[in-house]
Formats: C-alpha cells, structure tokens, sequence
C-alpha cells in the first residue's frame, strides 16, 4: 500500500510504503534535480552492544559496518565506483547508515546497495584482518585530545549508560568479534523490520515500488523479534565531576556539559525539545549575542569554542568546548557569566532574530538533497516526521525557551573534563 503525505506551507510531499518482510521504504520527490541519494539505514548504533536480545561487545555496530563493505570479490566500492556512483556509510550512537549519491546509473546503484548490506560475507580471515585495521582507527582517535577529552566528559556525565563507550570500541572489544557473533548480530538487527531505506530525486514511484519489491522477494531472512531499544535513565548527579588526562597538545582543552534531566520524550516532542533547546543556547551564548561577544572580547574565550546538544529517547546533553590556556580559571569565569546570563533571563528580542535566523535556514537546508534525506532518516528512528520541524519552531515561545534553559544549565547536572599539556 502506497502512502502519501504533503506539506503545502512548506511546498513538501513524500511518499511511504512497507515490503511484505517489514522493510519499510520512503520517497522524497525533487522534480528535475539531476541527483540522487539513497539511504539504508539500521536502527543499530554504538549503544545498542548489552540489550534485552543479546549481550555484545561495544563497538560491535561499527565493526559490522565496515566488514558488509567486503564481498568475495574484494571491496563493493569498487563495483560502485565502475558505475560513477559514491558510496558511504557511518555508524552513530543508535544507527547505522549505508548511503549512495548519483548522477546516473541510479537502479543499478541501488541494488547493489540493497545487495551488499543483506548479503554479508564473514570469514575467519576477514574478520581478522578488520580487527587489525579498526585497532589501528582506534589508536589513531586516542592521540585525538578533542576526542579524548569528549569521551572523558561522556565518562563523567554517564557513568552508567552505553553511551560512554567509544562507538568503535576499545582494542579489547573488537578482539572479542567473530564470524558467529557477526552472523547473529547481523540476523537480529539487520532484519527487514529493524531497517528502513530513504531515497529523494526524480524517481519514478511506481517504479521504485516495483524495484525495491522484486529485490527483497529474492531474499530469505531468518524470524527475529524487532528491536526495541530500552535503556534506563542514567539517573547519576555529576553535580560537576571533573575527569582530566595529560597528552602531547600545544593548548589545553576544557570540555563541560549538562546532562538533561527528562530523557523519556519521543517523536514530535523529542524533536520540539531538541529545537527550543538549540534556539535558547543560541540566544544566550550563540556568536551574536551580548554574552558570546563580552568572552571574546575580553579573551576569555576564542574561535575553538563550540556548542554542541543531543538529544536521543534515553539521553540528552549539551556539551562547550574550547581551547585555553587555563581550564579551571577559564571554567570558573564561564560557570560565573553562565549562571548570571540564565538568571537574568535571555533577551527577548535577540530570540526573535535567532527564531527567524533558524526558519530561514530550516528552509534553506531543503534545498540540499543530502541535508534532507539523513535528516528524514534520523526522525524516523526518532519516531519524529523531518518536515514537522519548520511548524514545530513557529509555535516555540520566547517563555518556553527561556524555562528551558535555565531548567537544563543546572550546574549539579554538569561535568567538565580537561585535556592539560603533558608538559606543563
């Protein structure tokens, strides 16, 4: 059965429908674009290694990733690039995604898309070879002090959730993955109801329908229940842990977050959370407001710093980064300009410039096939719909962003973590 559903404020349309395995499969039309992408995703990631189905490894999700690249003929991305296809893939904290963009050759693109992320090829021989390159990756990011030092705060915020683990996992980790470990992580989570594949351009519908149908109608997988993943709330207080390390750097790197308090939301509400959360930092500390520009000014803070907040059912915090010469004074100064700004309240009239600032942009990005696509893909998971996202940031208030700000900058939520020369 077909689906179809239309945005006409914001002149969007997409279009659904489900295999008889489960697999379910959505279109975004763009008319007359010239390229396309296509989307393969799992609702598996880095956390997804000790659930209520089976006990794995951490960094098994990223492992995986990289071995359904290699078939008996050597790598896949070879096949793609003989048709002028670019093939990718990533693997987050709950998902893992396998995509291609293409000017042409797009069915034949897509079916070996299809093909090589439902037909692994696990041999002892494979495997063991991936573990030496992965090892590799791995000590590679542990020279990385951003990365480190990013860890070590996910540590110190969430000692008792998976998100604390490194999404390849340690060189421990990857040394305990075998061919059948491979082959049941692959039967349970890569089953047809636990995936979802997105395609956008100027595709014929009905042919797609057709296409995706006769594929998966070649193809037998094993009963598996669908994944649902249940994770408690890490209900630990930081109440501002400090987690620090010594490295070879030429700057000192300070890392604070704030862990959110209510992690339960879903759907639309994960999504409108995710928003007033990003519009209520932007307006308090962004690079155009009077706080931001007083710290740079006064060189308290310079071009390093950065905001980052996610948000996932189970999970939430906001993460500040930033080079200095003297973490503690520098987090002492930031922690005091903080709670002042929050207790103050924000500016309302600066809200209203960033609000326009983030529709002009929301509706700029839907110019981007990429931006569109990955984003409708990590809604989907998230139980939200991506085209709500313009009509949820019109309905956001100045009230609401302003209590939700100072409700998540609570500092006995927080935790930093500094990166300090070793030679110092």
């Amino acid at each position: 059965m077909l689906n179809s559903y239309e945005y006409k404020k914001i002149d969007e349309s997409y279009f659904s429908f489900t295999m008889p395995n489960g697999l379910q499969v959505f279109y975004i039309p763009r008319p007359n674009y010239k390229k396309s992408f296509a989307v393969f995703s799992t609702d598996f990631g880095g956390i997804d290694f000790k659930t209520d189905l089976m006990t794995l490894p951490p960094g098994i999700a990223h492992f995986l990733e990289h071995k359904l690249f290699e078939n008996p003929n050597g790598n896949v991305e070879d096949d793609f690039s003989k048709l002028g296809i670019s093939v990718n893939a990533f693997t987050t904290h709950n998902n893992t995604s396998y995509y291609i963009s293409c000017t042409s050759n797009f069915y034949e693109g897509l079916e070996l898309l299809l093909d090589f992320v439902q037909t692994p090829y696990f041999t002892d021989q494979n495997v063991k070879k991936e573990q030496g390159i992965i090892a590799q990756e791995i000590e590679m990011y542990r020279d990385d002090a951003n990365w480190v030092g990013y860890l070590n705060l996910l540590n110190g915020l969430y000692p008792n959730h998976p998100i604390n683990k490194d999404i390849a996992g340690a060189k421990d980790d990857i040394l305990q993955v075998d061919v059948d470990m491979l082959n049941e992580t692959f039967g349970q989570y890569y089953n047809p109801l636990n995936m979802a594949l997105f395609v956008i351009g100027d595709i014929d519908i009905e042919r797609l329908y057709e296409f995706v149908a006769e594929n998966q109608q070649k193809k037998k997988f094993e009963e598996a229940p669908k994944y649902q993943r249940n994770f408690k709330q890490d209900e630990f207080i930081p109440n501002e842990k400090k987690v620090s390390i010594d490295m070879e750097i030429s700057r000192n790197i300070l890392n604070f977050g704030f862990k959110d308090k209510q992690v339960e939301e879903a759907g639309k509400e994960l999504f409108e959370k995710e928003i007033t959360t990003l519009l209520g930092l932007e307006t308090l500390v962004g690079k155009s407001s009077k706080l931001y520009n007083d710290l740079y000014e006064n060189r308290i803070i310079d071009d390093s710093f950065s905001i980052e907040y996610t948000t996932e059912t189970g999970y939430g915090h906001t993460i500040f980064s930033c080079e200095t010469e003297d973490p503690m004074k520098t987090y002492s100064i930031l922690k005091e300009r903080f709670q002042e700004a929050v207790n103050q309240g924000l500016d309302e009239e600066d809200f209203i410039v960033n609000k326009r600032k983030i529709q002009g942009i929301t509706l700029m990005e839907l110019n981007s096939l990429e931006n569109v696509v990955l984003g409708f893909m990590g809604e989907h998971f998230r139980g939200g719909r991506f085209f709500d996202k313009n009509e949820i940031i019109e309905k956001i208030t100045f009230e609401k962003v302003e209590k939700r700000i100072k409700e998540h900058l609570d500092f006995k939520m927080s935790a930093l973590s500094v990166v300090n020369n070793k030679a110092r």
